[in-house]
């Protein structure tokens, strides 16, 4: 999910821009997780960001592997 993209790039300390231009476009369906009134995508959430706490401690006390990874498909 995007919410694991942004965190890899967080880790790695790069640089977001805003392009004003359109780029893409997505569909909306039945089946996704953004589309009912419980939000399905929550447990994606907590799962990415327990992942990923770990991984920023240890960043900030200086342990941190780059390329290590701490998420799961």
């Amino acid at each position: 999910m995007d919410y694991e993209m942004y965190l890899r790039f967080a880790l790695v300390g790069a640089t977001l821009w805003h392009i004003p231009d359109f780029l893409a476009s997505s569909r909306q369906h039945e089946a996704q997780k953004t589309q009912h009134a419980v939000p399905g995508y929550l447990p994606t959430i907590r799962s990415v960001v327990a992942d990923f706490q770990n991984a920023f401690a240890d960043k900030s006390s200086s342990t941190f592997k780059e390329g290590a990874s701490t998420a799961t498909a």
